[in-house]
């Protein structure tokens, strides 16, 4: 980025945080009235969205989901694939997101799910895909596999969402994910071109613009195309993951509600952590759902303590035993699903690698972590047992042999229905 550019995406951003800055001042003294309204709305809001998925003929099956289920765990790159679905899926969370699937390897894609889904079913899922405007051009010449995949495994995929938002180098930087932000007349093209050659319900993921504002001429385009649900993350593209997306929820409100007459579902995201920030992003935002992001990775149980379904203090035997499950679940698919490839990493290798992203958030707070932490950063991690039983230790060392007991009577109880 060049020197003249850079200065004009500092000053872009530095007057969005200034004019949230200014919002914030004067209305972050009524949260907690805010938080106790919105969850007397919550009801009411739940009969307005069967209203405005009428508009959409395809969406029953969307709609009867998203009237119950308020909070959705967005699509995580490298996160989301099966074992992190299927843990949100235990812990309670109805639907989840296939994150990044490319519009040129739609059919090597799908062929290869349909193999998985015969070994693990899934149902309620968003297909989330991305790429440049002149991919989505041949989009048509993937229709026959979509369908199958519909027929095949139905309520498996219960929409297809674009995704508009993804700022990473090797993404947006090709034109793909939030690239299509830098030109709208391509964005507009491509939500037209998806919405026109599928019966399935689109959903369109977004950012607030790529280097300046542009969520005004964005709205303006979802409005005008009417995806059945946007999901927008409150940052600039080029802001990544850096910044405060909670300081500009408010920012959206106005569109959101312009959308909402058209019949469009809103969902928020960004800085979304615990319950609080949950109830005061639908409230600012004025937003139907909401999304949590990277908040998935401390914790598998994570979704559900946001939404209310669990408290957000977990005892320590839950929490490590809802990892033990997340770790089993891992190991079993990568084991299963990855045993043609004839590489020199094996797939316990595999599984303890994606593992490893989420055992170092866990236990947060908790008591003696900074000692498990340091044994963690010496584990031989050749075998999955030595994991397990360093996980058991710390909660027998610091926890006492009660929470123990409970941990294992739980994993003895739960385990059975899998293994």
């Amino acid at each position: 980025m060049s020197g003249s550019s850079e200065r004009k995406v500092n000053e872009t951003v530095k007057n969005l945080n200034q004019k949230a800055s200014n919002h914030n001042k004067s209305n972050y003294n009524k949260s907690r009235d805010t938080i106790q309204s919105e969850q007397k709305k919550q009801e009411v809001l739940v009969g307005d969205l069967s209203t405005k998925f009428r508009l959409h003929q395809q969406c029953h099956h969307l709609q009867k989901l998203l009237t119950v289920e308020r909070l959705l765990p967005a699509p995580l790159a490298e996160y989301s694939s099966f074992p992190l679905r299927e843990a949100l899926r235990l812990f309670g969370s109805v639907v989840t997101w296939i994150p990044l699937v490319h519009i040129r390897s739609l059919p090597y894609w799908i062929k290869d799910w349909q193999n998985l889904l015969r070994i693990y079913p899934e149902k309620n899922c968003i297909l989330q895909i991305h790429g440049r405007a002149e991919d989505f051009r041949e989009f048509h010449k993937h229709l026959s596999y979509i369908e199958d995949l519909v027929k095949s495994f139905p309520n498996t995929v219960i929409a297809l969402d674009i995704n508009a938002g993804c700022p990473m180098p090797k993404i947006a930087g090709k034109g793909s994910g939030a690239g299509l932000l830098r030109n709208l007349n391509e964005l507009e093209e491509v939500v037209k071109i998806v919405m026109d050659n599928t019966s399935l319900p689109v959903t369109v993921k977004c950012r607030i613009g790529f280097e300046n504002w542009q969520f005004d001429k964005i709205a303006e385009i979802l409005i005008k195309t009417r995806p059945a649900m946007v999901c927008v993350h409150t940052r600039l593209a080029v802001e990544k993951y850096s910044g405060s997306a909670s300081r500009r929820w408010h920012l959206v409100k106005t569109y959101f509600k312009a959308m909402k007459k058209e019949g469009i579902v809103t969902c928020i995201n960004g800085d979304i952590t615990d319950t609080a920030t949950f109830l005061r992003a639908l409230a600012e935002a004025g937003s139907d759902l909401a999304a949590v992001g990277r908040a998935q990775i401390s914790t598998p149980a994570a979704i559900a303590q946001i939404s209310g379904r669990l408290p957000n203090k977990l005892p320590i035997w839950f929490e490590a035993a809802s990892l033990v499950l997340f770790l089993i679940l891992t190991v079993n698919y990568f084991v299963r699903t990855e045993s043609s490839r004839n590489e020199k990493v094996t797939n316990t290798q595999r599984a303890l690698s994606f593992f490893k992203r989420f055992v170092w958030s866990a236990f947060k707070g908790a008591r003696g972590v900074k000692g498990f932490r340091r044994e963690l950063a010496k584990l031989d991690w050749s075998k999955i047992s030595y994991l397990i039983e360093l996980i058991f230790s710390f909660v027998k060392t610091n926890y006492g042999q009660e929470e123990y007991n409970r941990m294992i009577e739980y994993l003895s109880k739960v385990t059975r229905e899998f293994t």
